[in-house]
């Protein structure tokens, strides 16, 4: 029981984390129970307005609160035991670092002075911190009870601010079991709203007022600061077309007519490169220099950079930027469109069609090939599979994606709706994202349709949590493109040594396994299957399996032929 004075309350270390969650409007903790942390379960247990999800790896503890806090803007929160508790979530918390997700990372340690080779310990005290360090932007170890309250106030702001991202605390074992000490009654720190300096905001807007053909480029910092809408105000007010990082899918709806959709490492949609060529700016919105993406577009184009720069510093800023800074995306857009207001382009009707062609045109064409080409082929390809899920998407699906090529081909068939659509999994690139993600969007928004799209090796790395949604109830539906085999590495090796080795996959009977937890599932074995299982997912109560029977050995489509056939 705690007792309060003013601003000072006596509590264990147990009760005064749980305050903090509380404090900070915390609703679900993903995490699974241990020894190490045995107090803070126990407070937990008085408070049922908070819903802790019980995994059963920690690794899907991690993996769900990153999507979580890429879904809602909410710091994702895990709670794992000591040693291997923490080192299993490791994973998840590295993909959120580079998702830019905001997550509270917990974990137990033990006791301050422990001996050599104790339980769940290492013989370097800090092991786990500098473990953590590494892939979080603060990992902090709690030395003393009273410095609980202040700590995890400064951890959720830090895991909000700047370039949102991970958190690791790690509090030992014996500070959790001490006895009730007095402490600061717990009070949240709201992180600072960075805004563009005056000078910053002068030179870009002088290189916008100079610039005839501007180009946006957008990355997922608009999605992280929730900020299509002002992206996309700009975008009209500049007549100026956006180009996205494949990490920041639908900061624009590919339905907006200056959205030329996702940049492709590969060079397989060129319309991007074309308008970088032509541009005389590159105005770079929530990105960073030196990603492969940033090689990718400025390879293109000679045009000057000016950039509102995602980060907490701009590490690899592009040589060529002119002018920006870091700052808050939304804020930022905010001031660059007022400063702007009086530059309202006229519509380039050409330009719009142009982009329509590129991006519409593209999906369209690429329809066409592989249905005429791959219609009656046995198993099905990937892209066919995807059909009926593409033409299925409304404003309330959320689509999550997983590290193969059934990845790409969800980039290429799925159009992206709003920011929520379509989630991919980071280039990080963990595999088995996609199931507790799925489960993950369930739990934040339980009215939506939630979609993962997932290969049978993504989903047996992370079918051990597939209990937990029916735990759970939540009732997302699992689309496994089903190639029996780590399909995209069988691409690798087929292309650089002609043959594949170590790839097979003897995966079990998907729906089997689905019914066995007491949830459904159906195999599809044609494309004009789809429809119906997805109507039949899509109505489950329970999580729902589509077994999709998909072949890799489908040479992939032939972009540039597919327009041509199409007279593009």
């Amino acid at each position: 029981m705690a007792t309060a004075t003013a601003g000072r309350v006596r509590q264990r270390s147990g009760a005064a984390i749980v305050e903090a969650l509380r404090a900070e409007g915390v609703e679900v903790v993903f995490g699974l129970v241990g020894s190490h942390v045995l107090e803070i379960y126990d407070a937990l247990a008085d408070a049922p307005e908070i819903r802790h999800v019980t995994v059963k790896h920690e690794g899907a503890a991690s993996g769900m609160a990153d999507a979580y806090g890429r879904l809602t803007g909410k710091p994702g929160v895990v709670l794992v035991t000591a040693g291997p508790g923490a080192t299993n979530s490791q994973t998840g918390v590295a993909q959120a670092y580079m998702a830019a997700s905001p997550m509270v990372h917990i974990s137990g340690a033990v006791p301050r002075k422990a001996s050599f080779e104790s339980f769940h310990g290492l013989d370097q005290e800090d092991f786990l911190v500098r473990v953590f360090a590494e892939v979080t932007k603060w990992s902090v170890s709690i030395q003393r009870p009273e410095d609980i309250p202040g700590v995890l106030a400064q951890a959720f702001a830090v895991a909000r601010s700047g370039r949102p991202g991970p958190v690791h605390v790690e509090i030992p074992q014996d500070v959790l079991l001490a006895e009730a000490t007095e402490m600061d009654v717990y009070a949240p720190v709201e992180p600072p709203i960075i805004e563009l300096g005056k000078n910053n905001l002068d030179a870009i807007v002088d290189m916008v007022r100079a610039s005839e053909r501007p180009v946006i480029w957008a990355g997922k910092g608009v999605r992280s600061t929730f900020a299509s809408d002002e992206l996309a105000e700009l975008a009209e007010l500049l007549e100026a077309p956006v180009i996205q990082s494949g990490d920041a899918a639908g900061a624009i709806p590919d339905s907006h007519p200056l959205s030329t959709g996702q940049l492709n490492l590969y060079d397989r949609t060129p319309l991007q490169r074309e308008l970088a060529a032509e541009a005389d700016l590159i105005l770079a919105v929530g990105e960073r220099g030196g990603t492969g993406h940033a090689d990718v577009l400025f390879g293109s184009t000679q045009a000057p950079v000016a950039g509102i720069w995602l980060g907490n510093e701009v590490e690899r800023p592009d040589e060529r930027a002119k002018a920006g800074a870091v700052a808050d995306i939304r804020s930022a857009l905010d001031q660059l469109i007022e400063a702007l207001g009086d530059q309202q382009r006229p519509r380039d009707e050409a330009l719009r069609a142009r982009i329509t062609r590129g991006k519409d045109g593209l999906r369209a064409a690429v329809r066409a090939q592989i249905r005429r080409d791959y219609g009656d082929a046995r198993p099905m390809h990937y892209g066919l599979a995807l059909e009926a899920l593409a033409d299925s998407v409304d404003d309330d699906t959320v689509i999550l994606g997983d590290i193969g090529s059934h990845n790409q081909w969800t980039r290429v068939m799925v159009p992206t709706r709003n920011r929520d659509t379509f989630t991919p999994e980071g280039y990080w690139g963990a595999m088995g994202f996609g199931l507790p993600a799925a489960i993950a969007a369930k739990l934040a928004w339980p009215e939506k349709k939630v979609i993962a799209v997932t290969g049978d090796g993504c989903f047996l790395m992370a079918s051990a949590d597939f209990g937990t949604a029916v735990e759970q109830r939540v009732n997302p539906v699992i689309v496994v493109l089903n190639d029996r085999q780590y399909g995209m590495i069988v691409g690798m090796q087929q292309g650089m040594y002609g043959r594949k080795s170590e790839t097979a996959l003897d995966g079990p009977d998907f729906v089997a396994f689905a019914r066995s937890f007491g949830a459904d599932g159906i195999r599809v074995e044609h494309p004009d299957q789809m429809g119906e299982a997805l109507e039949r997912g899509l109505a489950s109560k329970t999580i729902f399996v589509i077994d999709a029977i998909c072949d890799y050995n489908h040479p992939p489509a032939n972009f540039v032929a597919a327009m041509a056939e199409a007279g593009e």
